[in-house]
């Protein structure tokens, strides 16, 4: 059984049917040279007050054909800078987002609070990467172009708003490799049997990784 990995920083080593793995800021000419898909992005725990020329440097890299979706960017109120560098940057990756139609990774710690307004004035389709919100925050994100990538917190427990989300808003991920693709898919089996079977299950979520990222044939 082939299953789709939405967001991850390993290598690819096959095994998958969709797979877009984190390049950050890559090189052009590297990206020449890949077999796979990749997003692009200026992650918030490595933008200061001097992110202009990064940004810059990534309007480039959005050009390439193995770039399937913007990200990870986002807010993070425990590692990144200061809330209102934060916020600008953000906004200026959804900002292209809409411009490039692309997809956007997003990373969030402590910060789902402030993502629904950031959604209204920008609305993109947007993969919540490792997604850990409570019941209500997921409910009032249903509203919205949201897809609910499920991952090492999800696997670990930290994440059990999985049976929250209707089957076609979910995405699965490997993320930094610690947990697989397939222990996620496990978990969700488990949890959602409402769904028919793991087979059953996948099928939908190979759906959903290809709505999200149509720049990549099925």
């Amino acid at each position: 059984m082939l299953i789709t990995d939405a967001h991850t920083h390993r290598k690819y080593t096959g095994g998958c049917s969709g797979f877009v793995r984190n390049a950050f800021l890559p090189r052009p000419e590297t990206l020449d040279r890949i077999n796979y898909f990749v997003s692009a992005g200026l992650h918030p725990w490595y933008i200061d007050n001097n992110w202009a020329g990064a940004y810059s440097r990534l309007l480039d890299v959005l050009q390439h054909p193995r770039v399937v979706a913007i990200g990870e960017c986002g807010l993070d109120y425990f590692h990144g800078p200061d809330k209102a560098v934060q916020w600008h940057v953000f906004e200026a990756h959804l900002a292209l987002a809409q411009h490039l139609k692309l997809p956007v990774i997003v990373h969030l710690v402590r910060a789902i609070h402030d993502l629904i307004p950031f959604i209204k004035s920008r609305p993109n389709t947007l993969v919540l990467h490792d997604y850990r919100g409570t019941e209500e925050e997921t409910k009032k994100l249903l509203d919205y172009d949201v897809y609910f990538s499920m991952g090492r917190s999800y696997v670990k427990n930290i994440n059990r708003s999985a049976r929250f989300i209707p089957a076609n808003r979910l995405l699965t991920e490997s993320d930094t490799g610690k947990i697989s693709v397939q222990d996620v898919l496990t978990k969700l089996n488990t949890e959602l049997p409402e769904q028919g079977g793991i087979a059953q299950l996948n099928e939908q979520i190979t759906k959903n990784f290809f709505n999200v990222y149509p720049k990549i044939k099925s």
